[in-house]
Order: C-alpha cells, then structure tokens, then sequence
C-alpha cells in the first residue's frame, strides 16, 4: 500500500515535471546564481534553450548565459575546453566516416 502512493507520487510528479519543466530549469538557475554557483545555473539556463524552444524564458536565458560568461572566468575556462573537446570529438568522426 505503502509503494503504491509512493509510485503515484512519482507519477505525478514526472507529469509536472514534463509540463512545467521550463519554469523548473529558471527557477533553478536563479537559485544556483543566487547561491552563486555559476556553472550549474549556466547548464539550467542552456536546458531551457535546448529543450524547450518555445519557452517565454528563452530569451531571459539567453540573458543571463551571457551575464555569467561576462563574471566567471572558471565558467568561460571550462566552456572554453567543452567546446574544444566536442571539436576534437567532431573531426574524428568526419575522419572515420569519409569516403575518401
């Protein structure tokens, strides 16, 4: 009985979860900029572009990545490696999958 609502409150939340999970990706990147956690809040920011396009927060997001690349040197370092490794990563698979 116990597992039962357990599970139904599982259910319930995912559902919440697909439907407002736009508003859960700001709320949380507020909170991380709040707490002054730069790069959590960058990820939740670039959550909300990613999954959800057509979100009013988009725009505020877009916002608020570029506010946290302009204060944090650690975050542009480590995008900056982010970047080049997805690069790396990209040739390499151009290399195997040529023709030529």
């Amino acid at each position: 009985m116990f597992f039962k609502h357990i599970l139904i409150g599982f259910i319930i939340l995912g559902i919440l979860g697909y439907f407002f999970g736009d508003h859960v990706f700001y709320f949380q990147g507020n909170l991380m900029m709040r707490w002054q956690y730069p790069l959590p809040a960058y990820e939740a920011y670039e959550r909300i572009i990613q999954y959800y396009p057509d979100s009013r927060y988009v725009k505020e997001a877009r916002k608020l990545m570029e506010k946290l690349r302009e204060r944090s040197a650690d975050l542009n370092k480590y995008l900056e490696k982010k970047e080049k490794d997805i690069k790396k990563i990209q040739s390499e698979r151009q290399k195997k999958q040529s023709f030529h």
